[in-house]
């Protein structure tokens, strides 16, 4: 991905905003810069989360699978 340099300049020359509302542009771009690099974190620990959980998932199965048979191996010798 092409990384952007906003600049003062540039973008008073280009597209003619004013000190204050070229300020006001920056700020936003910062805080949704902040926003996206906070809401990559909490997907990165989601998908661990959710990696355990199929770990897990998986065990409890495999347990599940195990109590099954030998359920069915005790109902057989009653």
């Amino acid at each position: 991905m092409k990384q952007i340099k906003l600049t003062t300049i540039n973008i008073q020359e280009s597209m003619g905003f004013n000190k204050k509302q070229l300020d006001l542009i920056l700020n936003r771009v910062s805080q949704l810069r902040e926003s996206n690099s906070q809401l990559t974190t909490q997907v990165s620990q989601l998908r661990e989360s959710n990696s355990q959980l199929t770990t897990q998932v998986s065990q409890l199965s495999d347990s599940n699978s195990q109590l099954t048979e030998s359920n069915s191996r005790l109902t057989t010798q009653v």
